[in-house]
């Protein structure tokens, strides 16, 4: 994500108390499209493969709501609902290509916040201003995700 729009990600970000949530760093802000959880090196070599033939490109994301996951009442995660039809197809068109299935239903979404226990965020999401304007999202990228005790950090594999 370029720098505007993880400003306009702080600013989402505003009201959320920091003793009961973390939020990611910039270097950490991205939208999930598969979740693929422990992958050998072979695996994620053919994955690299085909994110560089899928001829995937920059997107504009429209920003449609925020949620609490798994509910609003007992939010683990803040997460920023992306509106965007090509996100849906890219999801899909990555599963097959991988011949991988997923259980939960494709919820485009950037994380905003992880809360260290559930939290209820009515009354936050209220005072939620409009969301408005576009945010680019970059080609999607393969990362290894390490949790520490700092939160996750993401490298880049392809």
């Amino acid at each position: 994500m370029h720098m505007a729009e993880t400003d306009r990600i702080a600013m989402m970000q505003e009201g959320l108390d920091p003793g009961k949530f973390r939020f990611p760093g910039t270097e950490n802000t991205h939208l999930t499209l598969v979740f693929l959880g422990d992958i050998e090196g072979q695996r994620a070599h053919q994955i690299c493969e085909i994110l560089e033939k899928s001829g995937f490109n920059d997107l504009a994301v429209k920003p449609a709501k925020i949620i609490g996951l798994p509910s609003n009442k007992n939010a683990r995660v803040v997460a920023l609902v992306t509106d965007n039809q090509y996100l849906t197809e890219y999801h899909d068109r990555i599963c097959k290509s991988m011949h991988f299935h997923e259980d939960r239903k494709f919820i485009p979404h950037i994380t905003l916040a992880r809360a260290r226990e559930p939290v209820n965020i009515e009354r936050w999401l209220n005072s939620v201003g409009d969301l408005g304007g576009m945010i680019l999202i970059e080609r999607p990228a393969l990362y290894r995700s390490t949790l520490t005790q700092h939160g996750p950090v993401h490298e880049k594999i392809c």
